[in-house]
């Protein structure tokens, strides 16, 4: 079968637009993944005293160590409460799983873990680091 020039230069077309899309897609994908990693680095406690070095811009090294202490003081507080806060929040949202398994069925239970599994692995993933699976709850006697 020969193709007119007219049909090659549609596919030709085509093709170039589907490389493109694709590119377009992987480049905002990995800027996406940069922006999870710069927000990851202010979460750590370093990453927090960095940025805040950085907007501050110490004028000497005297200035630059006072500096130091105070952020690295700030940062401790800051990763204490925000590892006070996670443990809060996973304690409430283990009661509320315990109420919801008095009121579902036991397939939409086994929906709700799953999709809570599926959760707990997109987060272990975007955040690269080990964090502890959710625990399996047992299914209330019937």
């Amino acid at each position: 079968m020969v193709l007119s020039v007219r049909a090659k230069s549609a596919i030709l077309l085509l093709i170039s637009v589907g490389i493109g899309m694709l590119l377009g897609a992987l480049l905002q994908a990995r800027l996406a993944e940069q922006r999870l990693e710069r927000l990851a680095l202010l979460r750590s406690e370093r990453g927090l005293t960095m940025a805040f070095e950085r907007f501050i811009e110490p004028v000497d090294e005297a200035q630059h160590q006072e500096i130091q202490e105070v952020l690295d003081s700030l940062a401790q507080s800051l990763a204490a409460h925000i590892r006070q806060n996670h443990e809060e929040s996973e304690a409430l949202l283990d009661s509320a799983m315990q109420v919801l398994h008095a009121v579902l069925n036991d397939e939409q239970i086994v929906q709700l873990e799953e999709r809570m599994e599926r959760w707990d692995e997109r987060m272990r993933l975007r955040n690269r680091r080990r964090l502890p699976p959710r625990r399996r709850r047992a299914l209330p006697p019937p």
